[in-house]
């Protein structure tokens, strides 16, 4: 009796510590899944964590991740623009000038 009491404790005791394991894991990786939006841009940041353990550390490095990602994502779409408005403005001005010889002819 007493042996099949100590598994008995042993197995809750096992399924306790395997849920505080396994959720803060779990809740990291539906924050991950659902960083991206379909286009693959970043739309959310990691929450962070208060926790002082392996898996609090992962929390804030993935945290600093995306931070970096959505600056980087930021400085290239910024890029993107301004050399698409740096193309427009020559092009505009060619077609201008295109037009004006058209009705000069």
């Amino acid at each position: 009796k007493v042996f099949l009491g100590s598994v008995g404790v042993a197995a809750v005791l096992s399924l306790l510590l395997a849920g505080t394991i396994t959720h803060p894991i779990r809740r990291l990786r539906d924050e991950a899944s659902d960083l991206l939006d379909r286009r693959g841009r970043l739309r959310g940041r990691f929450g962070g964590s208060r926790r002082a353990d392996e898996i609090g550390d992962l929390a804030r490095a993935l945290e600093e991740l995306t931070h970096r990602l959505a600056a980087h994502q930021h400085a290239l779409e910024s890029f993107a623009s301004d050399v698409s408005h740096e193309l427009k403005n020559p092009l505009a001005s060619v077609r201008s000038a295109a037009e004006l010889l058209a009705d000069v002819e």
